[in-house]
């Protein structure tokens, strides 16, 4: 748990001191935020975090909402907020369609696939929603998923990156 509360801790000063991404604000109040964070994790008790700030209050809480999520370090959502992909970064990564209640108390696991490549790190929804890519960082490619509407994930294909950059030792 030490190491998910780095990981908030910096991901909050990041925010705080206007990093270019922005949180994944779940619900806004007059008084209370709710955001989504994926971390890094270390055991089967981790995972995805929901995190709230009450600004009455001062007072800022977390609760795991979904756990046993190896490395869940990205997480976007849909524009209505009722489905949640996240990534497992791992050697033979991974892509989770969560289902959520209207306060995200709890998500629950709709379907998971292989992200075809290894440590997946990003995911992206087309502006239909219809599709989804994640790319996958240590092999350089990038996947892309059809979404159906209860937002379960179908493979439709895989492209793989050829080639080097100037640095053909790096590159490899």
């Amino acid at each position: 748990m030490r190491i998910a509360n780095t990981i908030i801790s910096i991901t909050l000063s990041l925010f705080a001191h206007g990093a270019s991404a922005a949180p994944l604000l779940l619900n806004k109040t007059p008084t209370v935020s709710s955001y989504l964070i994926g971390t890094y994790t270390d055991s089967i008790n981790q995972g995805i975090l929901l995190l709230r700030f009450d600004t009455d209050s001062m007072q800022l809480s977390s609760k795991v909402v979904a756990s046993g999520i190896h490395n869940p370090s990205f997480v976007i959502t849909n524009r209505a907020r009722t489905v949640i992909y996240a990534v497992e970064s791992a050697v033979e990564g991974k892509i989770n369609a969560f289902s959520s209640n209207q306060n995200q108390q709890k998500l629950t696991l709709l379907n998971s696939s292989k992200s075809f490549g290894n440590h997946p790190c990003y995911i992206a929804l087309d502006k239909n929603e219809k599709l989804l890519a994640v790319a996958n960082y240590a092999s350089g490619n990038f996947s892309v998923f059809e979404t159906d509407q209860k937002g379960n994930l179908h493979f439709k294909q895989s492209v793989a990156h050829v080639g080097s950059s100037l640095d053909k030792i790096r590159q490899t």
